[in-house]
């Protein structure tokens, strides 16, 4: 339980909360940010209040700040689907059995319908594949 200061900082939440089904700020900013990955400023919109006022809310309940919550998650998203379309569990085990069977990024990108772009950024994330891949040319292309 919060005291003090921290507690008249909340204070100003619940009048809100309560109209949207929540009891607490950090039972509300849990499921916002972290469950449903919605951004600070969609937050703030949401609750009326600057996006300073969210980020020290969430500092004050250890919550973790997630950056571009929205975009990493759908992100994160379209790998799995990309993934479980080819009968992998990961897009990393995806990208490391076509890389290991000698598909370049361009054919993966053909079978998969995303960019190639995209594809390396998913390979570089995982850190994924053998030496001696793709050499890229100064415009990018394999």
């Amino acid at each position: 339980m919060l005291s003090g200061r921290s507690a008249r900082c909340d204070a100003r939440w619940l009048p809100v909360l309560d109209r949207l089904g929540y009891a607490d700020v950090a039972g509300y900013l849990a499921e916002r940010h972290l469950v449903q990955h919605r951004t600070v400023n969609a937050i703030a919109a949401e609750v009326g209040m600057s996006h300073h006022a969210v980020v020290l809310a969430l500092r004050r309940h250890g919550l973790a700040l997630a950056a571009h919550a929205a975009k990493r998650h759908a992100a994160s998203e379209r790998a799995a689907r990309v993934a479980v379309r080819h009968g992998f569990g990961s897009i990393t085990a995806y990208l490391t059995d076509r890389r290991a069977a000698g598909w370049t990024w361009r054919a993966i990108a053909e079978e998969s319908g995303q960019p190639p772009s995209w594809l390396r950024r998913q390979g570089r994330n995982a850190q994924a594949f053998p030496a001696g891949g793709d050499v890229l040319t100064h415009a990018g292309r394999a």
